[in-house]
């Protein structure tokens, strides 16, 4: 009972990474949906996929560092770390990143303007 007590933090701190980095799994089966701009059977495909993969995590993660018992805090860890990367990465990073490519896009479009002028 004393090892189970002792080893929480770090099932909490794991299960936390573990669902901060499976919401780049989302992110990047968004990317892809962006580039092929398919969005019929290529995304429910994908989300599937993505989604077998976030559950696989959590619970092979569960499974070795909480000897597979599933506890409030470990699945409370694994939501709010997923929950915090996918708005940290839509409000900001996406943002930023779309700002910049349009910047990018407005300068090589005028440089291709100028340059079917002359």
């Amino acid at each position: 009972m004393l090892f189970e007590a002792l080893s929480q933090p770090t099932i909490f701190l794991a299960l936390s990474l573990g669902g901060f980095l499976t919401g780049f799994i989302f992110d990047l089966k968004n990317l892809i949906l962006f580039k092929i701009k398919k969005k019929t059977i290529l995304n429910q495909i994908l989300l599937f996929f993505s989604t077998f993969f976030a559950i696989f995590v959590y619970f092979l993660i569960n499974l070795i560092l909480n000897y597979g018992q599933i506890r409030f805090f470990a699945i409370f860890a694994f939501i709010i770390s997923f929950s915090i990367q996918r708005f940290l990465m839509t409000n900001f990073v996406a943002n930023s990143a779309i700002k910049c490519y349009n910047k990018l896009k407005e300068k090589s479009n005028g440089k291709k303007k100028s340059g079917e002028e002359i």
